[in-house]
């Protein structure tokens, strides 16, 4: 059964972590993708890469950016402003998400199932 918690929303979208099943859900743009953990890892390094190498263009709303959200028929194409938005949600929710692991190993709040 799916216990959905939320890591981090903003205006283009938001990311969920299920602790019952254990995988993460993205929702960015007009995209909904569910990943499993070592998906989603890949998933943030990579999307971590392109921000960094790539370069603006100066065409900020050409769909240049192809993004693997490993199923054989689908890829997430964005423009330069989208990929730094989902760079900057996904931070969000890896600084949630390791802020709830201290809280946990510290004892300060309970394991939830």
């Amino acid at each position: 059964m799916c216990k959905h918690k939320l890591l981090a929303q903003n205006h283009s979208g938001y990311i969920l972590f299920c602790n019952g099943c254990h995988r993460y859900q993205l929702a960015f743009g007009t995209s909904l993708v569910t990943l499993e953990p070592k998906e989603y890892e890949s998933f943030c390094k990579h999307v971590a890469g392109l921000t960094q190498n790539i370069t603006y263009t100066g065409f900020e709303k050409e769909k240049q950016v192809c993004i693997n959200v490993f199923s054989a028929n689908t890829m997430m194409v964005l423009n330069y402003k989208e990929l730094q938005r989902l760079n900057i949600l996904l931070d969000e929710a890896e600084f949630t998400r390791q802020i709830e692991f201290l809280l946990k190993e510290s004892h300060i709040k309970q394991t939830e199932n």
